[in-house]
C-alpha cells in the first residue's frame, strides 16, 4: 500500500483530504452548545460572506445577533465609522466566496421544490458548503507542499514528508475539528507562492510574476504578517538577477525590476478588497484589522522587543515544537537542504524564526484556543521542503546504516500516534479550559484524560 501510494502521491494526498472532509461531513449532526458549524474566530472569517453577497453591507450586527446571541464585546463595540467591528480579515472569505454561492444557488433551487432551506446565509447548509470549501484549500496547500517539497527531493520523500506533517503536525485539526478557521487558506496562499517561485523560476514570461502577485495579495489579505515569508524569495531572485548581470547580462537587474514591479501592482490590486472593507468598516484603508481590540489599561497590542519569542517556539502553552515535535524534525533537514537549494533553506530559517519574532511580540502570543501554534501553519510548504531533505538523506544512508530508516519509521509512528492522543485530549478536555496547557498536558496527561 505505501508503494502504490508512493506512485501516485498527488492521489495519495487527494485522498487524505478526502477523509478529512468526510470526518467533517460525519460531524456534522452531532450535538453542538451554540447550533452552528462555526468556531470561535469562524464566524469573523465568515460573516463577511452573507453581509456583503445578501445584505449588500457590511453591517456585522445582524452576524452577531444570529450566531452569538449570547453577545459580547464586539456585539456592542462601535468604530469611528459606526460600524460593528470586525478584526479578522476578509481574504479568508474571498477564498471562500465560490463555495458560498454555490451553496446559495443550489438552496434556491431545491427551495423551488419544497426543500425549506434557510436563505440568510447562517445555516448548516451555507456553512457546511463553506467549510468544506476549506478543507479543499488545506488540500490544494498539501499538494503544493508537495510540489515544493518535490523541487528538492525525491517523489517519495516529498510524499511522506507532506504526510507527516499533516498528521503528526497541527494542520489535520483545522482540516476536520474546525475547518472554519483561516489557517487550510493560510496554507494554500503561501503555498502557491512558494510553488510558484521555485517551480516556475527561469520562465520569462508573465505567468510567474503574476502568480507571485496574486499568491502574494492573498498572503496579505488572509494572515498579514505571512508576507514576510515572501521576503527570502524576493532578496533571492535580486541577487540571481545581480549574477547575471556581473556575468555579462546588461539588463537582467532592470528585467527583475519590471517583474517586481508586476508582481506588486498585482498584489495590490487583489488585495483591494481588504483596502476597502478597512475603510468602509474602520475609516481608513492600510491599517490590519486585526489591530482593533479592546485592550487592557496601559497594555500595548504589540510590543517589538519579542517578549515572547522563545515561548512561541517551546512553552507548554502552545509553543510550536513542544506541542508539535515533528516541526523540529523537519529543521534537521536544513543541512541537506542547504547543499541543494541555498535560497531555500534560507528561507526556512528566517520564515520560522520571522514568524515566531511576529508571534512573540503580540499580546495574545498564545492564539487563544489552538491545537498547537496554529500561527506557524502558514510555514507548511518550509517545512516540507527541509523535512524531504531530511528523508533523502536517511534514504542515502539506508544502505551503510540499515536500521537507520526503520529508525526514522518508528520516530514517525511515534509522532502520528501522540497527535492523534493529543488531538482527543485538546478536543474534550483543554479546548473547553481557559488555564494554560502544562508540560503535564503534553505528557501523561494525553493518556491519564482518557480514564476520566
Amino acid at each position: 500500500m505505501l508503494a502504490f501510494a508512493a506512485s501516485r502521491p498527488r492521489l495519495a494526498l487527494g485522498s487524505l483530504t478526502a477523509i478529512c472532509l468526510a470526518a467533517f461531513l460525519l460531524s456534522i449532526p452531532l450535538p453542538r452548545s451554540d447550533g452552528q458549524l462555526l468556531s470561535t474566530d469562524g464566524l469573523g472569517y465568515y460573516c463577511y460572506l452573507p453581509a456583503a453577497v445578501l445584505d449588500h453591507d457590511l453591517d456585522f450586527s445582524t452576524a452577531f445577533r444570529t450566531v452569538r446571541p449570547q453577545g459580547g464585546p464586539l456585539s456592542t463595540a462601535r468604530t469611528a465609522t459606526g460600524m460593528t467591528p470586525n478584526p479578522w480579515p476578509v481574504g479568508t472569505a474571498v477564498l471562500w466566496l465560490p463555495f458560498f454561492l454555490l451553496a446559495h444557488a443550489l438552496a434556491i433551487a431545491l427551495n423551488a421544490f419544497g426543500a425549506g432551506i434557510r436563505l440568510d446565509g447562517y445555516g448548516y447548509w451555507h456553512q457546511a458548503f463553506v467549510l468544506a470549501g476549506s478543507i479543499v484549500y488545506g488540500g490544494l496547500a498539501l499538494g503544493l507542499a508537495f510540489g515544493v517539497a518535490r523541487r528538492v527531493a525525491s517523489s517519495a520523500s516529498a510524499l511522506w514528508a507532506t504526510v507527516l506533517l499533516l498528521c503528526a503536525g497541527n494542520l489535520v485539526y483545522y482540516m476536520t475539528a474546525e475547518p472554519s478557521m483561516a489557517h487550510p487558506a493560510s496554507a494554500f496562499a503561501v503555498g502557491l507562492f512558494y510553488w510558484s517561485w521555485i517551480r516556475l523560476r527561469g520562465e520569462t514570461g508573465l505567468r510567474r510574476p503574476l502568480l507571485l502577485g496574486i499568491s502574494l495579495g492573498l498572503i496579505a489579505m488572509v494572515r498579514a504578517q505571512e508576507v514576510l515569508l515572501a521576503l527570502v524569495p524576493l532578496a533571492a531572485d535580486f541577487v540571481h538577477a545581480a549574477q547575471r548581470q556581473w556575468d555579462g547580462e546588461s539588463d537582467a537587474v532592470t528585467t527583475w525590476l519590471r517583474r517586481v514591479l508586476l508582481t506588486a501592482v498585482t498584489a495590490a490590486i487583489v488585495f483591494l478588497p481588504q483596502a476597502a472593507a478597512s475603510h468602509v468598516i474602520f475609516g481608513h484603508w492600510w491599517t490590519p484589522p486585526q489591530l482593533f481590540d479592546d485592550l487592557p489599561p496601559g497594555q500595548s497590542f504589540i510590543s517589538w522587543s519579542s517578549p515572547h519569542f522563545a515561548d512561541a517556539l517551546f512553552s507548554a502553552w502552545r509553543g510550536l515544537f513542544s506541542w508539535h515535535p515533528v516541526y523540529a524534525l523537519a529543521l534537521l533537514g536544513l543541512p541537506p537542504l542547504w547543499r541543494k537549494n541555498r535560497a531555500l533553506a534560507t528561507a526556512v530559517v528566517v520564515g520560522v524564526l520571522g514568524q515566531a519574532y511576529v508571534i512573540g511580540c503580540w499580546f495574545y502570543w498564545w492564539q487563544g484556543r489552538a491545537f498547537g501554534a496554529r500561527t506557524f501553519i502558514g510555514c507548511l510548504p518550509l517545512f516540507a521542503a527541509s523535512l524531504a531533505a531530511l528523508f533523502d538523506a536517511v534514504a542515502a544512508r539506508r544502505a551503510l546504516r540499515p536500521r537507520l530508516a526503520s529508525g526514522v519509521l518508528l520516530l514517525a509512528t511515534l509522532l502520528v500516534a501522540a497527535n492523534l492522543l493529543l488531538f482527543l485530549e485538546y478536543r474534550l478536555v483543554l479546548s473547553r479550559s481557559d488555564r494554560p496547557a502544562t508540560w503535564h498536558d503534553l505528557g501523561s496527561g494525553r493518556i491519564e484524560f482518557l480514564s476520566r
